[in-house]
């Protein structure tokens, strides 16, 4: 396998930073649904789990070129508040790490695979999104409709988890109740995330009248 070089962020900027985390985050889709479909193998139902990959994958990756669509028409100084974030946030890193360990993981064959493991993989894809969230803010504000993309991403990946859950023998139904508790706690995290914000900004306004 090539070794996939990553531009020097420090040198180009944050163009290339957010490049280089949105092709982070097309990886992580695309790899994690290979490892999937190649522990699944010949079986009778790997037409669905992989339509089914293959949506979430394709899913995520209108988000990110999305992304890279508006990027270029932020203000200067939405750029350096987006340069100071991307190179803070780890995102890059996090996805390798992860990635080593899914095919470390899914190496082992379908025995490997527990409900912690496929847990693990929705709080990797939640940071992800934390980070793509924050992203659009500095953006200008996150769209309206990127809660409702957010949430029919993590439909995708639950119903890919799930499928491929019950391919290995797991309980379908102890995975999905999993997956919806997690889903529950990620609403509530972004939630409590903008008000936070939402404070900050008040008590920032106050400062500058004051």
């Amino acid at each position: 396998m090539a070794k996939r070089t990553t531009p020097d962020r420090n040198e180009k900027g944050s163009n290339d930073a957010l490049t280089c985390f949105l092709a982070s985050v097309d990886r992580f889709t695309e790899t994690i649904t290979e490892q999937i479909f190649a522990v699944v193998g010949d079986a009778d139902d790997r037409l669905v789990i992989e339509s089914t990959g293959q949506s979430f994958v394709a899913q995520t990756r209108k988000l990110t070129n999305h992304m890279r669509e508006v990027a270029p028409a932020i203000t200067p100084m939405q750029r350096r508040e987006l340069d100071q974030f991307l190179r803070i946030q780890d995102g890059d890193a996090l996805v390798e790490r992860a990635l080593l360990v899914s095919e470390q993981t899914l190496a082992k064959g379908p025995a490997a695979v527990t409900t912690g493991f496929l847990s693990w993989i929705n709080e990797v894809m939640h940071t992800l999104k934390k980070i793509v969230g924050m992203i659009f803010d500095l953006f200008g504000g996150m769209p309206k409709w990127l809660d409702t993309i957010f949430l029919i991403i993590d439909e995708l990946l639950n119903l890919l988890k799930s499928l491929f859950g019950k391919r290995v023998g797991l309980n379908a139904r102890e995975v999905a109740e999993q997956a919806s508790q997690e889903e529950i706690c990620f609403i509530q995290e972004l939630k409590a995330l903008a008000e936070l914000q939402s404070a900050r900004g008040w008590r920032r306004a106050g400062d500058e009248e004051a």
